[in-house]
């Protein structure tokens, strides 16, 4: 674990080099307009993490919906 914390290996890693690679070969392909990708744009994901992403964006939706209504109730 020790040696894992200094010098990470396996497929995590692997994932973070190949979302490097292909961010690298897709930005040099874009218009200067366009917005830049990252890495993370490329990395494989969990399906779990989608779910919680998808989750979080939800509720920050909810949240600003509220707020919203809440400046409208106070009118």
């Amino acid at each position: 674990m020790e040696y894992f914390a200094l010098e990470p290996y396996g497929a995590e890693r692997d994932n973070i080099h190949a979302g490097l690679i292909a961010s690298t070969i897709a930005n040099v392909h874009i218009s200067k307009k366009e917005k830049m990708l990252k890495p993370a744009d490329f990395m494989l994901k969990d399906a779990n993490d989608i779910q919680r992403e998808e989750d979080d964006k939800e509720r920050k939706r909810i949240g600003e919906l509220m707020s919203f209504m809440k400046g409208v109730a106070k009118k």
